[in-house]
């Protein structure tokens, strides 16, 4: 039965030969249950001609078909708040880190320290340390230092001591006898 459905179809589409033709004309004669099969498939057929879509319907079906598929192609978070990519974030790091580079590298490869002494650098300047009261004041302290013309090189230390540098020993030599006579604001004086 199935061949003669497709015989049936080739029929109703007028795709058979002449001899193709006479032979299904001769055998719907002869069978009303095929007779009945091609009425259906014509009524199908009629309905569907009826029903079909312009050529403009289906070019504009086609686009919106296109158009969801293109849709679900493209992805979009639900939450899109993010204002630099990571492109950009990576970008402006590794600018950042290359900058720091070479600012480190031309202040240590500068060599004039201007108003900066490194720790290694020691000094052939007459010192003394020196550890302030806990409860003195930070203008007594300035005060003091102004006095005894002293400018202080290194600390405080882990143990509070501040190292002072002077112009000559002679100048060191004063200022010692001066801090030790200052109990109300110095509490530990002694040469390094």
């Amino acid at each position: 039965m199935q061949d003669r459905t497709e015989q049936l179809l080739d029929y109703v589409h007028d795709r058979l030969d002449k001899a193709g033709r006479a032979e299904v004309e001769s055998l719907l004669e002869t069978n009303p249950a095929l007779r009945a099969e091609l009425a259906a498939i014509e009524a199908v057929q009629a309905e569907m001609a009826v029903g079909s879509p312009s050529e403009a319907e289906r070019a504009r079906g086609w686009e919106q078909l296109s158009a969801a598929i293109e849709a679900d192609r493209t992805r979009v978070p639900a939450n899109d708040n993010r204002r630099f990519t990571l492109r950009q974030v990576a970008a402006v790091a590794a600018i950042a880190v290359i900058g720091v580079q070479l600012l480190s590298y031309s202040v240590r490869t500068g060599g004039d320290y201007v108003g900066f002494t490194p720790a290694s650098v020691t000094t052939e300047a007459p010192t003394l340390q020196i550890a302030f009261r806990q409860g003195a004041r930070v203008d007594q302290i300035i005060a003091l230092l102004r006095e005894l013309d002293a400018t202080i090189i290194d600390g405080p230390s882990a143990t509070g001591l501040l190292t002072l540098q002077f112009g000559d020993a002679a100048a060191r030599d004063t200022a010692l006898a001066t801090l030790i006579e200052r109990t109300d604001v110095v509490d530990l004086v002694s040469q390094p």
